[in-house]
């Protein structure tokens, strides 16, 4: 070798290092490259999911209106509240004409392994939200179909035969993986209750601000103006016990009702 040739050396070294650096920079800009989707790709998928109820047609919680995710307090306290919060904007129950309005992003992170994380932010304004209390030892759908007077505002139906209607501001954030990028987004239903092979719910969180009436089974007088709050945080894929897939995924359900001014 020449002291030409030898003093040449680096510089082809210096350009194989560069270009393996510039490869693997690539590869990691690539890996976390964040895309925005638009809000109706989560939108247009709520309450398309079907339950089988066995006689060749789907089953409705709350019928006649599309299946969406429904929230309650912690099984184990009393008293056991549930609600049915229209933020998907699904329920047929505004018969003032006005609807919910709906803002917030959908974005989509590439994994390393090639799947594609997904953030849901949802902002609704002016959604329909009911609250009753549960009776663990009879009927639960029955008591969420319609069985279960309302303590607070009243189911889509009701309010449109003229009951009074309760108002929600609510703010929902979902984390999910699913298979590859630009994948179709799953009814929340499905992906909560049931499951979707190839996709990973991580977690799922719910704020909740409503005004509206209270009710006779709430121990006031039928209609006192009140407020309802709720806040509901679901953690899927977390390392501290208790908090899995598989325990209790919910370390947070909080349902709270109260008169104006109290």
């Amino acid at each position: 070798m020449t002291a030409h040739q030898h003093r040449r050396l680096p510089s082809f070294a210096a350009v194989a290092i560069l270009a393996s650096v510039l490869l693997c920079t690539s590869a990691v800009l690539a890996q976390g490259k964040v895309t925005k989707r638009p809000l109706a790709d989560f939108l247009s998928t709520q309450g398309t999911f079907c339950i089988d109820d066995g006689g060749g047609g789907c089953f409705l919680f709350v019928p006649p209106d599309p299946n969406f995710l429904g929230w309650s307090t912690d099984f184990d306290l009393s008293p056991l509240l549930f609600a049915g919060l229209d933020y998907a904007g699904l329920a047929d129950a505004y018969p003032s004409g006005s609807v919910p309005t709906f803002a917030g992003s959908v974005s989509e992170r590439l994994l390393a392994d090639g799947r594609a994380e997904v953030t849901v932010s949802l902002h609704t304004r002016g959604a329909n939200v009911w609250v009753i209390e549960l009776d663990l030892s009879g009927d639960i759908l029955a008591q969420i179909a319609g069985s279960a007077p309302t303590l607070f505002g009243h189911r889509p139906s009701d309010v449109l035969a003229g009951a009074g209607q309760a108002l929600a501001d609510s703010f929902l954030h979902v984390v999910m993986v699913l298979p590859g990028p630009g994948e179709p987004l799953p009814d929340l239903v499905e992906l909560a209750n049931f499951g979707i092979v190839g996709v990973e719910l991580k977690s799922l969180r719910l704020r909740m601000q409503a005004s509206g009436p209270l009710t006779a089974a709430y121990g006031v007088a039928e209609g006192t103006p009140g407020r309802a709050t709720i806040i509901q945080t679901g953690l899927f894929a977390h390392p501290q016990p208790g908090i899995a897939l598989g325990g209790d995924p919910f370390p947070v359900e909080s349902i709270n009702l109260k008169v104006v001014g109290h």
